[in-house]
């Protein structure tokens, strides 16, 4: 029988220079790292009902899966969550956990993306509210105020890089914002 060794935060990467690149993307983790993030994202994503494919592209639109990744804005991890999301999230998760800790990361990512799915009912605005805020989307919604440039960047990116693109087809549960 062969056990896996469970993934910390001290083994991402275990040489930080060492770079990989898996769809244009460079990523600062191992392809079998990778795949333990992506499974475990799966997981959260589960957990919380939401989509598992949109969620693992969350992550790696977010942090190109370093577990480091810290933002101008302060915002941290995987999910690169900030401070004011870290607080909000233990609503969401009902615990009080470690965003430092990748998996709680994720965990917390995950459980904050639903809250805006339930929010706004479509993952476009959902995730629009994960990368600008509820209320930036609430006051767009309203028409007092567009969405910064960088929101539809991202909004762009999610659209179209994704290969399992869940945006396609009218599928009514996507929507638009």
């Amino acid at each position: 029988m062969i056990f896996k060794k469970a993934l910390t935060e001290t083994d991402l990467p275990p040489d930080p220079n060492k770079k990989m690149e898996v769809n244009g993307v460079v990523l600062k983790v191992t392809l079998k790292q990778k795949e333990q993030i992506d499974n475990y994202a799966e997981q959260m994503a589960n957990k919380y009902h939401i989509d598992p494919a949109i969620f693992k592209k969350l992550v790696s639109i977010e942090s190109e899966y370093d577990v480091r990744a810290k933002s101008d804005a302060g915002a941290i991890g995987l999910a690169q969550l900030k401070p004011i999301a870290v607080s909000e999230s233990a609503k969401y998760t009902k615990q009080n956990l470690n965003p430092h800790n990748w998996k709680h990361n994720l965990e917390m990512g995950a459980a904050i993306l639903a809250h805006n799915l339930s929010v706004f009912k479509n993952y476009t605005a959902a995730l629009a509210a994960y990368n600008q805020g509820v209320g930036a989307v609430n006051a767009f919604l309203r028409g007092e105020k567009k969405l910064k440039p960088e929101g539809q960047e991202y909004l762009t990116r999610m659209h179209s890089e994704n290969p399992y693109n869940p945006y396609s087809s009218g599928d009514p549960y996507i929507g638009n914002i």
